[in-house]
């Protein structure tokens, strides 16, 4: 199962710190044991809020995985970490699950956690400060466009409304 998971910075999870590959724990429980991770990758910012100084994995999780039906957090005995994401490449994750599973989150149009910024419809429009993470889905005729960029202040500028319109996915 693909899951996601944020840690302190050095792989520290806590206090304990993980490693490339596979890491065993003995029992998964998601309120007590086992190595936690989400399937949506937006949870995870759940439990490490500090996006910009954590870091964001994308990881393999089996053995015995156990669910609390909170949000889509889990905990498994086997964690695999595959590679540590960009703030980039993990809202490009979260655009990618959005597409797959577009029921599964409240407010699916709209999202802003600190410096991430994920705006999705027909003429998704969002600015940010500069180095947010801005990610625009827009959906039109059955048709899709996704554009991830940092705010650099010399490509992407600062408090300026960037967005995906007809020029890029016609609404016909």
């Amino acid at each position: 199962m693909l899951v996601y998971k944020a840690m302190h910075p050095g792989q520290i999870c806590r206090g304990v710190k993980l490693r490339p590959g596979l890491n065993i724990e003995p029992e998964a429980n998601c309120a007590q044991n086992g190595w936690h991770a989400a399937e949506d990758p937006l949870d995870c910012l759940k439990y490490y809020p500090d996006e910009k100084n954590s870091e964001l994995w994308v990881c393999e999780a089996s053995g015995d995985i156990d669910e609390d039906n909170f949000d889509s957090k889990i905990s498994c005995t086997h964690l695999t970490l595959i590679k540590r994401l960009s703030r980039e490449e993990f809202v490009l994750h979260a655009i990618a699950y959005m597409l797959k599973h577009p029921d599964r989150r409240e407010a699916n149009d709209v999202y802003d956690h600190g410096t991430i910024h994920i705006r999705r419809g027909d003429r998704p429009t969002a600015s940010g400060s500069k180095g947010d993470v801005i990610g625009l889905l827009r959906e039109c005729a059955g048709r899709q466009a996704v554009a991830v960029f940092t705010i650099d202040g010399s490509e992407y500028m600062p408090g300026v409304e960037y967005t995906l319109g007809e020029e890029v996915v016609e609404c016909a």
